[in-house]
């Protein structure tokens, strides 16, 4: 959500950069965790644990129908400031594209400051499978939440998330049980940690694997 990154670890994309992503997915032997039929969608949340004083940060994926092994994925990492107003990446959201273990490799690799220190940023991730998927959609919608700013309650990096998954697909877009923050009816939902675990659930998302 609010974080204070390594700058190698931040990229934006241009909208034909971005585009330009759906191009050359790779197709190779599908691991367990991301085996299915390549027709179908599939849509991951990483969790950043410590992320915005334990609150809680939240990154994305998901899978362009019809490739068995193909990618993309980003989040919004923001400046360390609650409120960041709107414009070409004034968020410090990215996007990248590529095959199941770079991905997880990616997501892994990224670290974040704590005091002295640097400690990697984001230690799960779970999926669900759905049977639509528009990764162009998806992508105009990461578009749109990459330049419109941020704010800690109702514009954060959980709330970009879930907009980029209703996005992509229509089914998850119509899932009650994935309410988009901020949630009255269930107030803790609205740190990441706490949706990632019990909304996630609520939804029949996949079980929490450790990056």
């Amino acid at each position: 959500m609010i974080n204070i990154r390594r700058p190698l670890t931040q990229a934006a994309l241009s909208t034909a950069g971005a585009v330009a992503l759906l191009a050359g997915g790779a197709v190779v032997a599908p691991t367990p965790a991301q085996a299915g039929p390549a027709t179908w969608g599939r849509a991951c949340m990483f969790n950043a644990v410590d992320g915005a004083h334990t609150f809680g940060h939240a990154g994305w994926a998901f899978k362009v129908r019809g490739d068995r092994d193909h990618w993309i994925y980003g989040a919004t990492e923001g400046n360390g400031n609650y409120s960041i107003d709107p414009g070409r990446n004034t968020n410090h959201s990215w996007i990248k594209s590529g095959e199941w273990t770079q991905m997880l490799n990616h997501f892994r690799r990224m670290t974040v400051k704590q005091g002295n220190r640097w400690v990697r940023e984001y230690t799960h991730w779970r999926c669900t499978y759905t049977r639509d998927g528009d990764a162009r959609k998806a992508q105009a919608v990461y578009l749109r939440e990459r330049d419109n700013g941020f704010n800690g309650l109702d514009n954060n990096c959980l709330i970009k998330s879930l907009k980029i998954f209703k996005g992509y697909s229509a089914i998850l877009a119509r899932d009650s049980r994935l309410p988009v923050p901020p949630v009255y009816r269930h107030p803790t939902w609205n740190s990441p940690n706490v949706y990632f675990r019990e909304a996630l659930d609520q939804a029949h998302w996949e079980r929490v694997y450790r990056l």
